[in-house]
C-alpha cells in the first residue's frame, strides 16, 4: 500500500512540475499571460454570453421577428434564439437565412391561446389538435417541460419552431429551475421581442434574475 501510495504521489508531482515547465515554455515563446491562464479562470472572467454586442440578433432579423408576432394570437412575452438569430462563427449568412428561426411564446392561458391559434393556422398542428385545444393544452402541461412545440412552420419566407409555455410554468422554472428547461435555455443568448406592459415585465424580471 505505502508503495502504491509513494507511486501515485509521485506521479502528481510529475506532472504539477511538467505544467509549471509547460507554463515557463508558454511565457518564453511570448503568448500572453491570458493564453496561459487555465480554461476554468477564463471562463469564470468572462461577461456573460448574451452580454457583449457581437450577440446582438442581426438587424434584419430583429424586424423579421416583430412583424411575425403579427400572424399569431397574442401573447405576453417572446423570445428567439438559435443560428437563424445569433451570428455564430462558422456560418455564413446564407445559412443563417436558411435556418430554422427558434421562437419560444409565453401565454396565461394556453388552452385559449391554442384555440385561437388552431383557428388560425391548422396545418401548424399535428394530429392531436383534432382532439381539441384542450387535448394541446393537456400534453403542453402535463408531458415533459410544459412546452408544446410546432415545427417546421412556413411564415414569411422563413421556417419557424415555436413553443409554447404558460406563464405559470415559465416563471415557475426560472425562478426555481424546476425542469431547466426554459431557465437553461435563457442562459444562452436569446433576443426578447415583445413583452407585456404588466406581466412582461415580471417575465423580463424573472430572466435577468436566472442569469445571476
Amino acid at each position: 500500500m505505502d508503495v502504491h501510495v509513494s507511486s501515485i504521489v509521485g506521479n502528481l508531482l510529475k506532472r504539477r512540475a511538467a505544467g509549471h515547465d509547460a507554463a515557463a515554455s508558454i511565457r518564453a515563446r511570448g503568448l500572453s499571460a491570458a493564453a496561459a491562464e487555465p480554461c476554468a479562470e477564463r471562463a469564470r472572467a468572462r461577461p456573460m454570453r448574451g452580454s457583449a454586442p457581437a450577440q446582438c440578433a442581426r438587424e434584419a432579423d430583429r424586424a423579421a421577428l416583430s412583424e411575425v408576432l403579427q400572424d399569431f394570437p397574442p401573447v405576453d412575452f417572446a423570445f428567439a434564439y438559435g443560428s437563424a438569430v445569433f451570428a455564430q462563427r462558422g456560418y455564413s449568412a446564407e445559412h443563417a437565412r436558411d435556418a430554422m428561426t427558434d421562437l419560444v411564446f409565453v401565454v396565461q392561458d394556453p388552452c385559449a391561446w391554442h384555440e385561437r391559434n388552431i383557428e388560425m393556422h391548422p396545418r401548424h398542428y399535428s394530429a392531436l389538435a383534432l382532439l381539441g385545444p384542450g387535448a394541446v393544452a393537456a400534453v403542453q402541461e402535463n408531458i415533459g417541460a410544459g412546452a408544446y412545440f410546432n415545427t417546421h412552420v412556413s411564415l414569411r419566407g422563413r421556417m419557424w419552431k415555436y413553443g409554447v409555455v404558460s406563464s405559470a410554468a415559465f416563471l415557475d422554472d426560472l425562478h426555481h429551475w424546476s425542469t431547466l428547461y426554459i431557465s437553461g435555455r435563457m442562459h444562452k443568448p436569446v433576443h426578447v421581442i415583445t413583452r407585456g406592459h404588466v406581466d412582461g415585465n415580471a417575465h423580463q424580471h424573472a430572466a435577468d434574475r436566472n442569469r445571476r
